[in-house]
């Protein structure tokens, strides 16, 4: 497999090199080519040619969406991935609107690699779908005795091809980008118009008609765009003036019609009698369901709704009768494969009528939307999950509601969270919250070396751990999750920053593995988890750093109190002695007295003085020391 050429607009060298290592750690074979301005963006993309573009939203004097539009203009088929330190709900959207491939946030580049591998399986289909629709231009050029048609939701021709136009004389000008009326004089078009609008509105036709003395049979049918919007009908029409000519022709064309539609869309199309028994079948019916043609034919049209669809209500008989009253009903929720597994399916059942307009039976056409469904639901789990995580001071108490949460839409049976601490001078981890398993097994649980059992795993190498039935029997690590009947297993390490914070599992007793979907959501949830971990966390010690400034506030002023009482208490004696001395003639005697009583004072608010210059840290106070000195040696 050749190097794959990727274009990354990136004005962060160091968010550069994170993109470029997360790349080659997920084994991407890829050449990346770095560009900063506007400029380098267009010149790139105008003079080479790459599989994939990865965008910052937001650079110097440029922005993603202005890009993704040069992108669109000069290499519109290239996957466009943003990859951005945040992007808003808004924004996303716009991105997307645009026509953004996928975007992945910086903090969470655990999803570059699989967005990227997507999104390069999405554009080999893109080019796959261009190649068949250019064979579809070949087909139609080269059909023997007839011709293929394709008019958009105006009724206005994008293709015409086939020989039987130049057996009449006619070439695709005379019908490209004209109407039907246009292209056709008013009664063939008043007889062709409600067939086309039959296709527009998603069901086929068969038409046999006469143009020009001849007669040729038509086959229409929807073709949709990959959203499942019906944007156009493809008609296919060949001469069967000669019967066994067209006999040929015909098969020829079933074949050639089977392998269009096959290659264009999965589609289950069957037909059921007035009472709901199933009369056809074809090959995408097949594909969905599992039953083949002979198992099914005859069978009751029930057997393919969940149980629960058809307990609440008789589902199929009341699309039979919204049907009849309405022309068509529609049909989404769960139905049953042969297997037992589910899928949610979208489709219409609409009735067949003949040429007399009697109901003749019914035809269902769906397809599945499982995927889109489950995408949709862990979206929304997510949102949920995060938002109630965030939310609360104590997260560790809210994991059980997450679990619950969790655990129908994914067969989960139990969870256990264990937090890093401190014990006998080595970290461990502590078991702090668990459902779904004993009170023995979380005794025997409760303190975990790092590197014992599958959870000191995940936190000795800080790396996912995904076990299906299989690797958990081998496993030897695994034992005690074996003995308690899992057959899938998830650990994730709880990491923010660098820092470990604990591991979260989920296990299954029910189910055999874990989709990568599925993976990816509960990997999502736990790094919420470590985040809501790591935020109650700083509130817990910006609490208690708060508690200690306000303890040491209140040391401080009783210290002061207790200060200010102390240094009034040798000024008292001072001033007093030296009022005396100033304003009293005093003997000898008395003199001595006083300076002796201001001496000793004095230096007890020395000592003082110096007590708190120590006290505060401060040891060059040789100044203050001066001042000292100078008032306890005074003499008069």
């Amino acid at each position: 497999m050749s190097t794959l050429r990727f274009l990354l607009l990136e004005d962060n060298s160091l968010d550069a090199e994170v993109i470029e290592v997360t790349l080659a750690d997920g084994g991407m074979d890829c050449e990346l080519m770095r560009v900063e301005t506007r400029a380098d963006f267009v010149a790139a993309v105008e003079s080479s040619s790459f599989d994939l573009i990865l965008a910052d939203y937001a650079l110097p004097g440029f922005d993603g969406i202005t890009a993704l539009g040069i992108a669109q203009r000069l290499c519109p088929d290239t996957p466009f991935i943003f990859v951005s330190a945040s992007m808003g709900e808004e924004l996303v959207i716009e991105a997307l609107k645009q026509g953004a491939t996928d975007y992945v946030l910086k903090q969470r580049l655990g999803r570059l690699v699989s967005c990227v591998q997507r999104a390069l399986r999405e554009a080999a289909e893109k080019r796959k779908r261009q190649e068949a629709e250019a064979r579809l231009h070949l087909v139609a050029a080269n059909l023997p005795y007839g011709a293929a048609f394709i008019v958009d939701r105006d009724l206005r021709y994008v293709l015409a091809e086939g020989a039987a136009l130049a057996q009449l004389g006619l070439t695709s000008a005379n019908f490209v980008g004209k109407t039907l009326w246009e292209a056709l004089d008013s009664t063939k078009a008043a007889e062709y118009y409600p067939y086309y609008c039959q296709a527009l509105n998603g069901e086929s036709f068969s038409l046999e008609h006469y143009h020009y003395d001849r007669c040729y049979i038509t086959y229409g049918v929807p073709l949709h765009n990959d959203r499942g919007e019906i944007e156009a009908a493809l008609a296919i029409s060949y001469d069967i003036t000669d019967r066994k000519q067209a006999e040929t022709a015909l098969q020829q064309s079933e074949a050639r019609f089977r392998l269009m539609v096959a290659s264009a869309k999965e589609y289950a199309i069957f037909t059921m009698d007035a009472s709901g028994n199933i009369d056809s079948w074809n090959s995408g019916a097949e594909r969905l369901f599992g039953y083949s043609e002979a198992e099914i034919l005859g069978r009751d049209g029930r057997i393919l709704y969940a149980p629960e669809v058809e307990t609440d209500f008789d589902r199929l008989g009341w699309e039979l009768e919204t049907a009849l009253s309405k022309g068509q009903a529609e049909n989404e929720c769960w139905h049953l494969r042969k297997d037992g597994s589910r899928l949610w399916g979208s489709g219409f059942l609409m009735p067949l009528c003949d040429k007399a307009d009697e109901v003749q039976g019914f035809i269902k056409i769906m397809r599945d939307i499982t995927a889109q469904r489950e995408a949709e639901e862990r979206l929304r789990l997510l949102y949920d999950i995060t938002s109630d995580l965030l939310a609360a001071e104590q997260p560790t108490s809210l994991m059980r509601n997450m679990f619950g949460k969790l655990a129908p839409p994914l067969g989960l049976d139990s969870f256990y969270n264990f937090i890093v601490e401190e014990k006998n001078n080595r970290q461990v981890l502590h078991l702090k919250n668990y459902e779904g398993i004993s009170q023995e097994v979380a005794r025997a649980i409760e303190w975990v070396e790092f590197g014992e059992l599958l959870c000191g795993w995940v936190a000795q190498h800080r790396q996912q751990l995904v076990l299906d039935s299989a690797q958990i029997a081998t496993h030897p690590q695994a034992q005690t999750i074996c003995s308690m009947g899992a057959t899938a297993y998830v650990g994730q390490p709880l990491v923010v920053q660098g820092r470990l914070l604990g591991t979260l599992s989920f296990v299954s007793r029910t189910r055999t593995h874990f989709t990568q979907e599925e993976v990816d959501l509960l990997q999502l949830m736990s790094e919420q988890v470590a985040i809501a971990l790591e935020r109650a966390n700083l509130l817990v010690s910006i609490q208690h750093h708060a508690e200690q400034l306000r303890r040491a506030n209140q040391i401080k002023d009783e210290f002061l109190a207790v200060l200010s009482h102390e240094l009034r208490s040798p000024l008292t004696p001072i001033l007093g002695w030296t009022r005396l001395l100033q304003n009293v003639k005093l003997n000898e005697s008395r003199q001595r007295e006083a300076l002796a009583s201001i001496e000793r004072n004095a230096k007890l608010q020395t000592q003082l003085i110096e007590d708190l210059l120590i006290g505060a840290g401060l040891t060059d106070y040789s100044k203050s020391s001066r001042y000292v000195n100078y008032i306890t040696n005074f003499h008069p």
